[in-house]
């Protein structure tokens, strides 16, 4: 074991700040039956990672859980807007396709 003793010495130590950036797994496509999706982003830092629908026709999003509403592309945008030790991460898109399957009857006489 080493003991090291500093002098006096007077200096100013810069800390910066760090970027980070978002993974984004991929969303899947889907039969609109199954409208609840589970969103799985990343931020490299650590920090909440917050999700915007682009396609509120198509599918909504509340608590990190993606609503599919209507046959369509569904856009999410994952953003993570920093904080005092991280940079904002850059954007981070993702999108699925669902399809509403029709549901048919038929009536025998």
């Amino acid at each position: 074991m080493a003991l090291y003793t500093a002098s006096n010495a007077t200096g100013t130590l810069v800390i910066g700040m760090v970027s980070q950036t978002i993974t984004f797994d991929p969303l899947p496509n889907r039969a609109a039956q199954r409208r609840l999706v589970q969103s799985q982003c990343n931020a490299s830092s650590g920090l909440t990672v917050t999700y915007t629908s682009l396609t509120t026709g198509k599918c909504t999003v509340s608590n990190k859980k993606l609503t599919l509403v209507a046959t369509g592309t569904c856009t999410i945008r994952a953003s993570q807007a920093g904080n005092s030790n991280d940079y904002p991460a850059p954007t981070s898109i993702g999108a699925s396709t669902s399809r509403i399957r029709q549901r048919t009857s038929s009536s025998s006489k």
